[in-house]
């Protein structure tokens, strides 16, 4: 087709220039005087005629324009064709990375759910060494306090239970308990006076309650005698010196797992007549839940 092109050109150019010549002649007038003869002149063959030149010269720059054109015509078909692979290269790309986040989203969604499932594994451990492992419980029997009576009488000395709960041993147990009028942490013998409770060391299921009885001390906060803390201040205001019971429970289950357990009681006196002996209750108070250490 560009042959085609080049070569109509051509002979456009010199169908041009050959009326042009054409019409110069036709336009110069005829000779009103009868020239001389001239000579005789050889005549040139035709291409060496001076009009041909102007054919000649046009020709050359049809094909050199034709071949500049060829030449544009091949560099922008290239680019075409850069420009499909790049087209190409970019859809690839674009699937490339919608697959790259479609296996990130997989891979999250598989990681939450190994995730998920080693969170439902350890809760099921959890659960199942929570039911198996050991447990205990402090039980203060109800005191019935006499300030009649000195404080080192029967009378006045608590008794505590501690029970073992769950279905395996419990190893390494120790016990430490502290009986005082008004808070224990303020009492002079808090961090001295600390009864160590009559346990063994290993206590299994089929052994599991274990009691005994803890003095009071004989001081209070305020270096009182607690008999006569309590005598005075009943009969003066019909209350009674806050009484408590305080101390922990150190020990190591099956699993090898240590675990502390902390107790505060308060005794709270129940009757409000003036008579003897003084009927109470203890509650709670503080924390009193098994902490891992």
């Amino acid at each position: 087709m560009l042959l085609k092109c080049v070569v109509f050109i051509a002979l456009l150019a010199s169908g041009v220039v050959g009326f042009g010549q054409q019409q110069e002649e036709a336009e110069s007038p005829p000779s009103a005087v009868a020239s001389a003869p001239t000579p005789s002149i050889p005549q040139q063959p035709w291409y060496h005629r001076p009009e041909w030149v102007n054919v000649f010269v046009t020709g050359a720059y049809v094909i050199i324009s034709g071949i500049t054109l060829f030449a544009i015509w091949r560099q922008a078909d290239s680019m075409g064709v850069q420009t499909g692979r790049m087209s190409r290269q970019a859809d690839l790309m674009n699937r490339q990375t919608t697959i790259a986040i479609e296996s990130v989203r997989v891979s999250r969604e598989a990681a939450d759910a190994a995730k998920a499932s080693a969170d439902a594994a350890t809760a099921q451990i959890q659960a199942m060494k929570d039911r198996e492992r050991a447990r205990f419980q402090l039980e203060l029997t109800d005191l019935d306090m006499n300030p009649k009576t000195p404080v080192s009488s029967a009378d006045n000395r608590i008794q505590w239970k501690l029970t073992l709960h769950g279905q395996t041993e419990a190893h390494d147990v120790k016990g430490h308990l502290i009986a005082c009028v008004n808070e224990p942490e303020g009492h002079p013998s808090f961090n001295t006076h600390w009864d160590e409770m009559p346990i063994p060391t290993v206590i299994s299921p089929s052994n599991r309650e274990w009691s005994d009885k803890v003095d009071i001390e004989d001081l209070t906060a305020t270096g009182d005698y607690v008999n006569q803390m309590l005598v005075e201040k009943f009969v003066v205001t019909q209350e009674v010196n806050p009484l408590y019971v305080a101390g922990c429970i150190v020990f190591t289950d099956v699993f090898g797992e240590r675990w502390r357990l902390p107790f505060r009681r308060k005794w709270q006196r129940m009757s409000s007549a003036m008579s003897f002996p003084i009927r109470g209750k203890w509650i709670k108070e503080g924390d009193n839940v098994e902490q891992k250490v």
